[in-house]
């Protein structure tokens, strides 16, 4: 599929895109499976004892890294020896490409992390969901949760600086991840988990697939990531029993991370993310049963996490969930914002068509400074960023020099949940000010929240105002003729000169467009209308025991 560059011919610009909203996976982890495949195929003996079971995918990734065909043999005796963070050293003290390919998915050492926690009002929650809109709209693309605290406390920093400590005296935050070492490895010995022989319905995954085009190798790669997801359901419950004993101590491992790393084959992150989703699976019936039963993705049952998470929920999952089968994943993450910045969880009073999530406020009673009025709301709400050590305490240092200075202003005791609010209110005031009208070509893309409008599009970049009925037609540059697309779908999508990947727009803006594309037909606000008339006739679309 990637040396296809399968998902342009199924409409879509990005393989991250594709791979978020097909299958659930990132784009990196989609290169890095491929990139890992290619390298097995020229190595026999590493292909086999991967698959069978000698060796964990962890140490399979790192050792295609560098092992040729020549010293194979001597790298595989070498992996099978020590535990995968030292080999994971032993690799990139070699191969640089380890840094600088930039996959580090389910092998490489992740960079040192910590994970802070912020007690907060639902008005503060919701503000960090405007900002995290707002921070992908300014760089122009998806941010993952470390580049958005990047973006966050940049911002806030112009306001701050001299900061009141340094964020190189902040002591180490309890819980936050270790960069893994040698001492990593278990203490004692551990028999290889022998895998079980392929079954024919996996096997036949693979039958002709040199001959397959792109919407096969779809349809193949979404059979091949619901088996697994299946398997991450059953694994769930498991993983977070070991973790709740700390049965991992009792094995050798001196952290969950490090088992998941040598014994799972898992990154650590994506075990931290299967135990989230299944304590929120624990806490909602409804959410659980999707998930086991396979009628969610990994990323739309992340997504549906920050619901369960909210307070008087339980009665509107069964509504999420089936609200996560008609939209896409980018409008369900946006559904989700606008739902715990309003607090009307219920998914039927959500607006038409996607936006940023309003911004709460409300009259400040001590005609203090923003950010600096008492807290009258409950703090039940938590912020939780994960992200390397030195964002993270940069962060902290930021919500310390506000909260000093609240303090000193107001004359009272402050908390952290006030000082991420006065942060906020900066960089809110700061990326949503306007000092000049909005020029006429530019008011369709305000209108459409600058970014582009396909169903599945991440672009906020290179934005094209696209007739829909072409100007060459007759048609005018009247609001309602007029959508934002990116460059890539407009000239390659919707003007491509060929059929393949062609998008196909009609009707009237915002609300009543129609979008035809190679996966289905999709109305204004991603909304499915209909799923893609894919003809597969491949025997592996039949489940058979």
């Amino acid at each position: 599929f990637v040396a296809l560059r399968g998902w342009e011919a199924l409409g879509f610009v990005r393989a991250g895109d594709w791979a978020r909203e097909r299958v659930g996976l990132s784009g990196r982890e989609l290169h890095d499976l491929a990139r890992t495949d290619a390298a097995l195929a020229r190595l026999p003996l590493i292909e086999a004892a991967f698959v069978a079971g000698r060796i964990p995918w962890t140490k399979a990734r790192l050792l295609g890294r560098l092992a040729t065909a020549e010293d194979e043999a001597v790298w595989l005796a070498r992996g099978s020896g020590i535990s995968a963070a030292a080999l994971a050293h032993q690799v990139r003290a070699i191969d640089r490409g380890c840094l600088e390919g930039g996959g580090d998915e389910t092998g490489a050492p992740e960079e040192a992390c910590e994970t802070l926690r912020i007690p907060c009002t639902e008005r503060v929650s919701a503000k960090w969901g405007a900002a995290r809109y707002l921070a992908r709209r300014v760089a122009g693309e998806w941010l993952s949760m470390a580049e958005l605290v990047e973006q966050v406390t940049a911002e806030a920093l112009s306001a701050l600086l001299p900061l009141d400590v340094d964020p190189e005296t902040l002591p180490a935050l309890p819980g936050g991840t270790r960069p893994p070492g040698p001492g990593d490895a278990p203490a004692v010995p551990l028999a290889p988990v022998e895998a079980p022989a392929p079954s024919p319905f996996v096997a036949a995954l693979t039958e002709g697939m040199e001959a397959a085009d792109a919407r096969a190798l779809d349809a193949r790669l979404r059979r091949a990531v619901a088996l697994e997801r299946g398997r991450l359901a059953r694994m769930g419950p498991w993983l977070l029993e070991l973790a709740r004993g700390g049965a991992y101590r009792a094995l050798g491992f001196r952290s969950l991370d490090a088992y998941a790393r040598e014994r799972l084959g898992m990154a650590p992150r994506k075990a931290r993310a299967l135990l989230r989703l299944e304590r929120a699976c624990a806490a909602s019936p409804p959410l659980a049963s999707a998930w086991r039963a396979g009628a969610l993705t990994s990323s739309q049952a992340q997504a549906l996490v920050a619901v369960v998470l909210a307070e008087g929920s339980s009665r509107w999952m069964a509504a999420w969930i089936e609200r996560a089968g008609r939209v896409t994943l980018r409008r369900l993450e946006d559904d989700v914002d606008h739902a715990l910045a309003t607090g009307d969880l219920d998914p039927a009073s959500l607006p038409p068509l996607p936006g940023p999530p309003p911004i709460p406020d409300a009259p400040d009673p001590a005609g203090v400074q923003i950010g600096a009025r008492p807290t009258l709301w409950r703090e039940k709400n938590r912020v939780r960023i994960h992200a390397p050590v030195a964002v993270v305490r940069l962060l902290r240092a930021s919500l310390f020099t506000a909260q000093r200075r609240i303090e000193r202003r107001a004359g009272r005791a402050s908390s952290p949940g006030e000082a991420l609010e006065a942060l906020l209110d900066h960089v809110l005031a700061t990326w949503t000010q306007q000092e000049e009208p909005i020029p006429r070509a530019h008011r369709v893309f305000a209108r459409d929240g600058w970014r582009c409008t396909v169903p599945g599009c991440s672009s906020y970049a290179s934005l094209h105002a696209h007739h829909l009925r072409f100007r060459s037609a007759g048609g005018g540059d009247e609001l309602a003729n007029l959508t934002t697309l990116c460059a890539a779908h407009h000239l390659r999508g919707v003007h491509a000169p060929s059929p393949a990947g062609r998008i196909r727009i009609h009707g009237r803006a915002p609300e009543h467009l129609r979008f035809d594309t190679p996966l289905g037909t999709w109305g204004s606000g991603d909304i499915r209308r209909s799923p893609g008339a894919i003809a597969v006739s491949e025997r592996f679309l039949v489940c058979r025991s």
